[in-house]
């Protein structure tokens, strides 16, 4: 009894072969200059003092907001000073200008106290509860 051994899947290798232009095999190609998706935090959310509110409801525009709430979810995130250089500032598309102007907000309503070492180093940004803060604002 003489039995064939079955044929091995390498004697044709051209079936195997796979042709790199067929558009059906290509995916999640990023095209050049193409920005890259933001990553969207998913389960995670921000506690914002009431104070805060009524401090921040008073202020126009939305940049300082968008930094009130940063800090606070890096606060509470690492639980000391933040070091903020502009590329955490970027996550929520706050400027460079933008993070200046609303750290002089947020400092001139007594949310946050912030230590500036030198002009070209990123500002270190203590986040004040609502007992430091009420104490300044009454």
């Amino acid at each position: 009894m003489n039995k064939k051994p079955p044929p091995d899947i390498f004697d044709n290798l051209d079936a195997l072969r796979i042709d790199p232009t067929d558009p059906t095999l290509i995916r999640n190609q990023k095209k050049v200059g193409e920005p890259r998706p933001r990553k969207v935090p998913r389960g995670q959310f921000v506690i914002v003092p009431w104070i805060w509110m009524d401090q921040l409801k008073t202020k126009p525009g939305g940049g300082t907001f968008k930094l009130a709430l940063l800090l606070l979810f890096e606060h509470w995130r690492t639980g000391s000073p933040i070091r903020l250089t502009n590329a955490l500032a970027a996550q929520m598309n706050i400027s460079p200008d933008a993070k200046e102007r609303g750290l002089g907000d947020l400092e001139q309503m007594g949310l946050v106290r912030v230590e500036r070492r030198s002009s070209k180093s990123a500002p270190w940004v203590k986040v004040l509860f609502a007992a430091q803060s009420a104490a300044k604002t009454r």
